[in-house]
């Protein structure tokens, strides 16, 4: 769980979930450009290598991963995406839609969407892993409605 404060007019990466996403914004809005009635399957972007479970020492308490090991992870979900998803066709189409205070926004495994503020920016409660497997390259989602209107990398 964590609180992401995005500024005004900010951008993220278009990307795809590897595990589920809950975000409520307390704070502002926060927009998306979804990729509807289409998402990837979980194979594509199972994550690889599995994180492990530390159980050093004496303390049975969950460590949980490094900054490196979660950035490994990232790297592969990253390279994995690009090896498998060279183009989605026409599948689907990309529909902006905002979420205000208090609603709740679910991504889950395979979706694939890109997140935006507008002027007002907005405070997010984010449950999530901390990672997404980010499209490097826009030219798989060339043929599908909406897909102009993409933000670049």
């Amino acid at each position: 769980m964590q609180f992401l404060a995005c500024p005004p007019n900010y951008n993220f990466k278009l990307h795809a979930h590897p595990t589920i996403e809950l975000a409520i914004p307390f704070v502002g809005e926060l927009w998306e450009r979804r990729l509807m009635g289409a998402r990837l399957h979980q194979s594509i972007v199972a994550r690889q290598p599995a994180l492990s479970l530390s159980t050093e020492g004496e303390d049975k308490f969950y460590k949980g991963p490094s900054d490196e090991e979660i950035g490994n992870v990232k790297k592969s979900l990253q390279k994995q995406l690009a090896e498998k998803l060279v183009s989605m066709g026409s599948l689907g189409e990309f529909v902006d839609r905002g979420l205000s205070e208090g609603q709740v926004l679910l991504n889950e495994v395979g979706s694939i969407h890109q997140s935006y503020t507008q002027n007002r920016g907005c405070l997010l409660l984010v449950l999530w892993s901390g990672m997404h497997a980010d499209l490097e390259n826009y030219d798989c989602c060339a043929g599908v409605k909406g897909s102009e209107s993409l933000f670049l990398p």
